[in-house]
């Protein structure tokens, strides 16, 4: 079995042809916490809330008064 990524950075999509800055935050595993779909669960220090899967799949569960997006966000490992 691969290792799960321990830190991901996550880009919060704008609305469709907006030209903001997009919102980008590093969050990091709860190590031994899984999420209501089975996959680890990842927060910063502010309070976001994220299952991410293997793939790099989002399910924001608490975004700590960020803009709900529209699209998931997305998500890349860190090293």
């Amino acid at each position: 079995m691969d290792e799960i990524p321990k830190r991901w950075v996550l880009t919060f999509p704008g609305p469709q042809g907006a030209h903001d800055e997009q919102p980008v935050i590093a969050v990091h595993v709860r190590a031994g916490e899984t999420g209501p779909h089975g996959h680890p669960l990842y927060t910063d220090d502010r309070g976001v809330l994220a299952e991410i899967t293997a793939d790099g799949v989002v399910f924001l569960l608490d975004s700590d008064g960020l803009p709900e997006p529209g699209t998931p966000p997305h998500a890349h490992p860190l090293p």
